[in-house]
């Protein structure tokens, strides 16, 4: 007899729990222009569940935005209160939901967390993935809770145009080539017709691949619209493209400165420009073009000063500012001239041509390019004055009491005296209210027997209105010089605040001296 003596064995029949799952539901949804449709963001086998937070995402093309995003019944079915917030960020396009319970507690099982309705464009067809990322599951002591994620997608039954064309920016009478074959058929099916229609009046076209030739150009777009069949009876969609041709680069500002656009004065294109102002004996002329056209642009800016504008051009050129430059589209450009204002004794020189007198003068700035279809921007005006320099009235050559211009080295410092005046009286009116005079001060230059000079004194720095003369005689001090027969210019200098004394009256007085032991 066998016996047979078996022992009990403890067998562990339970599983690891499963991670919550958060998913996109329905996975696939059809839909086609103009129609809604609803999907869930929906929770599975939750554990301890407070609160949530995910973002999605889809291509925001398609469909209007924003959708409607609601709260579902996974924390209010089971009786909680809660706070729901949804951001939607269409700069970042995404659309943000949050929520968590307004009570103690937490929820396990499966729900909905949210459901969300979209509405597909009226002219929009296609496919595209609702993407879930950020998400975020929390029990009730904040702690993340590890979870998955599945995305969904969405698509109309009808087929999606998609094409372009090349070249990109074509020109009136170039051979343009479009290419629809990236068109498809979302449901699955395939695209079978292409028809194109090139918005400019010409017979339609068919095929997946064509070419066309547009005879003009146009400032507004051709409207390019190509429309496809699937292989499902009656399933059509199209899609409209503009296509711009045009030329066109156009001059936007013409800006006179002296400080590098930092003290124009600027009114109505008009600026008044004081050469003893901003930085001594420096110009600058800002040209901005900008391209309106399709395509890059070569052209040549050329720079005019004109007195008289009866004829552009025929009395200065602008050195060194013609040149060629190029402009994409869509873009603007400023070209800066830097010339030299030489206003020493009354003349101006522009750039390295002939001395200009002062006046008012009007700049003309014009560009040239072949293409061009409109001219009326080719060509724009600025006003610029240029002011006479300050003049010196008269010169008192020696002090009171003095003879003959003889001084004795025993009597100490000799002392000059004299008065100046504002004379800038001719281009007044071009001055802007608020600077109507000029620093200005006295100056001698002297030089003895052989020409060679000794010294160069000047009086103190005072302010004069147009027209007003400087009430103090001003003196100008020089001691210790040696025995023997001078001679001296005697003249005005003015400049900025008095700190600076770079340019000169027109009027001098020269007059001999000597100095005896």
């Amino acid at each position: 007899m066998t016996v047979l003596l078996t022992s009990p064995v403890l067998v562990n029949f339970s599983f690891a729990p499963t991670d919550p799952h958060m998913f996109i539901s329905p996975s696939t949804t059809i839909t086609n222009p103009t129609e809604y449709f609803t999907v869930e963001v929906y929770l599975m086998d939750a554990i301890g569940v407070a609160a949530f937070e995910f973002k999605y995402t889809w291509d925001l093309g398609l469909t209007e935005f924003p959708p409607t995003t609601v709260e579902g019944g996974f924390f209010q079915d089971a009786g909680y209160s809660t706070y729901f917030q949804v951001n939607n960020n269409i700069l970042y396009k995404y659309v943000l939901v949050g929520c968590f319970m307004a009570e103690p507690g937490y929820v396990d099982g499966e729900g909905s967390l949210a459901a969300m309705t979209f509405q597909v464009k009226a002219t929009e067809s296609g496919s595209s993935t609702i993407h879930l990322f950020d998400t975020k599951l929390w029990d009730e002591y904040g702690n993340p809770i590890a979870h998955t994620t599945a995305d969904g997608t969405f698509g109309t039954t009808y087929p999606k145009p998609v094409f372009s064309w090349t070249p990109a920016n074509p020109i009136a009478g170039e051979l343009v080539t479009f290419d629809g074959t990236a068109s498809y058929d979302p449901d699955g099916g395939n695209v079978v017709a292409w028809q194109w229609d090139f918005g400019d009046g010409s017979p339609l076209a068919y095929g997946a691949v064509v070419t066309h030739t547009y005879a003009d150009y146009r400032y507004e777009p051709y409207e390019v619209t190509l429309t496809v069949t699937d292989d499902n009876p009656g399933n059509s969609w199209y899609l409209t493209k503009p296509l711009r041709i045009w030329r066109d680069v156009g001059i936007v500002s013409v800006w006179t400165s002296m400080d590098e656009w930092d003290n124009t004065h600027f009114d109505a294109f008009a600026c008044d420009i004081d050469p003893y102002e901003g930085v001594p004996g420096l110009c600058w002329i800002l040209v901005t073009t900008v391209n309106f056209g399709t395509i890059t642009e070569t052209y040549d800016v050329v720079l005019y000063a004109d007195a008289d504008t009866s004829v552009i051009g025929d009395e200065i050129e602008v050195f060194g500012f013609a040149s060629t430059h190029t402009l994409a589209p869509d873009t603007g450009s400023g070209f800066a001239l830097i010339f030299i204002l030489d206003v020493s004794y009354g003349a101006s020189t522009w750039g390295l041509n002939d001395p200009v007198d002062p006046g008012q003068y009007t700049f003309t700035a014009m560009i040239s390019y072949e293409g061009d279809q409109d001219s009326s921007n080719d060509m724009m005006q600025s006003s610029f004055g240029l002011h006479a320099p300050t003049e010196i009235t008269r010169i008192v050559r020696a002090s009171a009491g003095q003879k003959a211009h003889v001084y004795k080295m025993k009597h100490g410092p000799i002392t000059f005296g004299g008065f100046i005046k504002n004379f800038d009286n001719i281009f007044a009116v071009m001055r802007p209210p608020y600077d109507q005079g000029e620093w200005g001060r006295l100056a001698i230059d002297i030089f003895d027997s052989f020409g060679d000079p000794v010294a160069h004194i000047t009086s103190a720095a005072v302010y004069l209105d147009y027209m007003e003369e400087c009430p103090d005689q001003l003196t100008a001090v020089w001691s210790d010089m040696a025995v023997g027969d001078y001679t001296a210019i005697a003249y005005a200098e003015f400049g900025i605040n008095g700190a600076s004394f770079p340019y000169w009256g027109d009027i001098t007085i020269e007059f001999s001296f000597s100095v005896i032991p």
